[in-house]
């Protein structure tokens, strides 16, 4: 199995980075929804449950954060490349979320969000952001490109 690539962490303090991998031609047709009730709030416990065991409290789900995600999965599996664009602060206050900090992670690679998450926290960085003590709220998504790629974005924030 193909090891993921994660970009580095990018926490909202007004930055815009992209880092990414060269686009791919077919990545335009993107399968973008959010994810299944279900599946995020499996997610959300994976996360809560290291966010425990780091001594931090834990987060919820809130929509506004998992639209800003889903923008997110989905932007990268059009353009066919791992990136932050925008900060995740400017994508959320899109979404009427008015945030004091946000962090993001993103990632491309594993089917499944345990996956994700595991690859997340094997990462310094990105684990940081999981289990920063300030951040109260989260959003997960995913998306696949044309060629079956799957791009995931988690977006964690605190509200001003």
């Amino acid at each position: 199995m193909p090891t993921p690539r994660l970009v580095t962490l990018m926490i909202a303090a007004g930055l815009g980075l992209t880092v990414g991998l060269a686009p791919e031609p077919a990545a335009a047709a993107a399968q973008c929804a959010a994810l299944p009730q279900e599946r995020l709030s499996a997610a959300l416990q994976t996360i809560n449950r290291n966010r425990s065991a780091q001594g931090a409290g834990p987060v919820e789900l809130h929509p506004a954060l998992i639209q800003a995600a889903t923008q997110q999965a989905c932007q990268m599996a059009r353009q066919g490349r791992l990136g932050h664009g925008a900060s995740p602060s400017q994508r959320l206050t899109t979404t009427g979320y008015r945030a004091s900090i946000a962090a993001e992670n993103v990632g491309v690679g594993p089917r499944d969000e345990n996956g994700m998450i595991a690859t997340w926290m094997q990462s310094p960085p990105h684990r940081a952001n999981l289990v920063n003590r300030r951040l109260r709220d989260a959003g997960l998504a995913q998306a696949t490109d044309a060629n079956g790629q799957v791009y995931w974005a988690l977006i964690l924030a605190a509200p001003r």
